[in-house]
């Protein structure tokens, strides 16, 4: 017994070490997650919700969505609209909410994640997010552009007086046929009044023409508020 104890002794002073030294460790740990900034998490529900739908009704439901149904058929193009949209668009909307939910870091590393060989996929869905900001951004500078606009105004709008014959096209009514010398028909007025006075139309691409300065005003506060 007297032969044992000092071995003993030893094995219980290398264990008080080891845990000694991994206490350290997890405090070292600790004090390094502790560096990082806490997550930002929904206060409730209901936030949860009003943001997912500001994410998903954006600039095309109001503009791209009613000119969509009025070009493939009105009421009948709601049909496989509601298919693709029961079918494709909502559970790939769901699997985002749970991939976003388990993973909590950024798309352009969510798919890595899942598997390194699907990282191309965050990428291309950044890159197409920003593609088409580009061009919705013009869309929402007009918009503010008018909205300027309608406050310059001395009892009428500016678009709002006729142009004269100037502004004449030629259109087809999709639901009467009219008779030939009815064909022509006026353009309407907001978009009339635009193309002659605030973004003149030019020859082509080629000719691009000069900076409209108004409209690079309403593009760059565009983006801001983007």
């Amino acid at each position: 017994m007297c032969q044992q104890r000092p071995s003993a002794l030893r094995r219980e002073e290398r264990g008080h070490a080891a845990l000694g030294e991994g206490g350290a460790a997890s405090n070292a740990g600790a004090a390094a997650a502790s560096k990082d900034p806490p997550r930002r998490k929904w206060s409730s529900g209901a936030e949860f919700t009003i943001a997912c739908i500001g994410y998903a009704v954006g600039l095309g439901n109001f503009w791209r969505f009613p000119a969509l149904c009025f070009n493939n058929g009105g009421g009948a193009f709601l049909v496989p609209y509601t298919l693709t949209l029961l079918l494709i668009g909502m559970p790939i909307f769901l699997l985002e909410l749970g991939m976003g939910q388990k993973f909590q870091i950024g798309g352009a590393e969510l798919w890595k994640r899942v598997h390194p060989s699907l990282g191309g996929l965050g990428v291309a869905s950044i890159t197409a997010t920003a593609i088409v900001a580009v061009y919705y951004n013009v869309v929402v500078c007009w918009a503010l552009w008018y909205f300027f606009r309608s406050f310059a105004w001395d009892g009428v709008l500016p678009w709002a007086e006729s142009r004269g014959g100037a502004l004449q096209f030629w259109e087809v009514d999709t639901l009467h046929c009219r008779p030939a010398q009815n064909l022509s028909s006026a353009a309407p007025e907001t978009c009339a009044w635009g193309a002659g006075t605030t973004w003149p139309q030019e020859p082509g691409i080629a000719r691009p023409g000069p900076l409209r300065w108004p409209l690079v005003g309403c593009l760059a506060l565009g983006w801001v508020l983007v």
